[in-house]
């Protein structure tokens, strides 16, 4: 997950550092995403890698954030 959100902040172009906190009993400790079952399934593959998605994810909440509600767009810092 901690890669995840890097990945998120690079994207972003800010320099945060997350704060881990204690696990709960409910938290599953490890996850892993495998797609090998649905591009077996379906043939589906990416277009986009995760950074470059991200990244144009990011700029879309930019353009578009007079029409999103105003917690969606904070500053991050």
């Amino acid at each position: 997950m901690l890669e995840v959100v890097g990945a998120v902040c690079v994207a972003a172009g800010v320099d945060l550092q997350p704060e881990v906190r204690a696990q709960t009993r409910a938290e599953i400790s490890r996850q892993y995403v495998d797609s090998s079952r649905l591009r077996a399934l379906t043939g589906w593959e990416p277009r986009v890698a995760l950074d470059e998605g991200l990244r144009r994810t990011v700029d879309w909440y930019r353009d578009h954030a007079e029409v999103l509600p105003a917690a969606a767009v904070q500053p991050l810092a």
